[in-house]
């Protein structure tokens, strides 16, 4: 018979709420790192939630900017070789795209409107 398991979402929400629970008793150091130790549980709480359709999402974009299937290593080799300058608006958008998924794990709050999903 298979036994409850907690998901990784899961472990990482009731760490966060571990946090929350012991502030009232602490000093203000330990008050600090549990601030910044909740800030970083919601972080990886995004990254669990939104990292699999980022990744095919990030995956699919090299594709279709290089033409087959690609790495970053081999995207920056090709950046770095000139090979793409002349395709600099595609590049950009998808840098770009890159950077504001990146923001949208790290601190969505910071995202300009106009990366923000609906």
């Amino acid at each position: 018979m298979p036994q409850h398991r907690p998901d990784l979402a899961e472990i990482l929400r009731t760490v966060r709420e571990l946090t929350v629970e012991l502030a009232p008793q602490v000093d203000a150091k330990g008050k600090y790192d549990l601030r910044v130790a909740a800030y970083l549980l919601v972080m990886a709480e995004r990254e669990v939630a939104l990292a699999p359709a980022l990744d095919r999402k990030h995956h699919a974009q090299l594709e279709k900017l290089l033409g087959h299937p690609a790495t970053d290593g081999e995207l920056s080799a090709r950046l770095r070789a000139g090979e793409l300058d002349d395709r600099f608006d595609d590049v950009l958008a998808v840098l770009l795209d890159q950077v504001a998924d990146s923001v949208r794990v790290v601190k969505p709050s910071q995202l300009d409107p106009i990366h923000q999903e609906p």
